[in-house]
């Protein structure tokens, strides 16, 4: 279980990147969704231990990763965005030098290891080639890879399919799901797709602040009937540009369609604009809390 309590951090300037953040799992995948500059990437760093808060703590299982950073970090995998490996090792090597960072001495202990994760990500036939022969998939793989050595209670995956095609996201989350069985893994994304089939919990992140949590399922339900659609020529988009609380503008078949945000209070208004009230998905609350970091009470 991963407990963090008040988490906070400011940057020079100031900047406010962490206020006062809260978070329990107990087990499964989280996914962290929010824009760029809502504070994902310092909350992933504190929780690799990688960086320390001005205040709060984190527990993994009861125990403060701050108290003993060594000994945490054998507990702890970490996926970021842009893995700095070395390119001209091979992945096997490679992996066994991270194995002996992690404590495990024993070079059979090693061995044993490092093959079975290449094994698990596929990566065998091609362990002994340099990193930096290897495609944007086949890194991630060997990121997923060095993250699960040893068996880690948590795992921590930033942005993790940046570069990837579609073919290749699929094969990536489904390893991520294959191997988060036994450990908490958090996954921060900007990319509502990333997260809403693999994660049982999301947590949306605007401003330093998690503003809305729960199942995706709970969050969508949180704005049933306040979503509407309608399709608008290019010359009437400007005047739902203003007033409007827009959640998304997509093109279609040479026009727009519109989805926005409305109280009850609007819903005879938009009808007669020819509005017609449309199902919610993961998008449109993601939209709609990272414009307003208004808050959904979610049980």
């Amino acid at each position: 279980m991963l407990e963090v309590c008040q988490i906070s951090k400011t940057y020079p300037g100031p900047v406010r990147a962490l206020d006062s953040v809260d978070l329990r799992i107990d087990s499964g995948i989280f996914g962290l969704l929010g824009p760029n500059g809502a504070g994902k990437s310092t909350f992933m760093r504190i929780l690799a231990t990688l960086q320390l808060p001005d205040s709060g703590n984190v527990a993994l299982d009861g125990h403060d990763l701050f108290a003993n950073l060594q000994e945490a970090r054998r507990s702890i995998g970490y996926l970021p965005q842009e893995m700095g490996a070395y390119p001209r090792a091979s992945a096997r090597e490679l992996l066994n030098y991270l194995a002996a960072l992690k404590g495990i001495t024993s070079f059979r202990q090693r061995k044993a290891l490092v093959e079975e994760q290449l094994s698990i990500v596929n990566l065998r036939d091609v362990a002994d080639r340099r990193l930096e022969t290897y495609s944007g998939g086949m890194r991630q793989r060997f990121g997923i890879a060095s993250a699960f050595l040893g068996n880690p209670k948590l795992v921590i995956v930033d942005e993790p399919t940046a570069g990837l095609d579609p073919i290749e996201r699929r094969r990536f989350q489904r390893l991520l799901v294959q191997a988060a069985k036994n450990c908490v893994m958090i996954l921060s994304s900007h990319i509502v797709e990333d997260v809403v089939d693999i994660c049982d919990q999301i947590g949306i992140m605007a401003d330093g602040k998690i503003v809305a949590r729960g199942s995706p399922q709970n969050l969508v339900q949180s704005l049933e009937n306040c979503v509407w659609t309608r399709t608008v020529p290019e010359d009437k988009l400007g005047q739902y540009e203003t007033g409007y609380r827009l959640l998304s503008v997509r093109p279609d078949a040479g026009s727009f369609s519109v989805r926005l945000f409305a109280t009850e209070a609007d819903h005879s208004h938009l009808s007669g604009l020819g509005f017609q009230r449309a199902d919610p998905d993961l998008e449109d609350v993601y939209a709609h809390l990272v414009t307003s970091s208004q808050a959904i009470p979610i049980s």
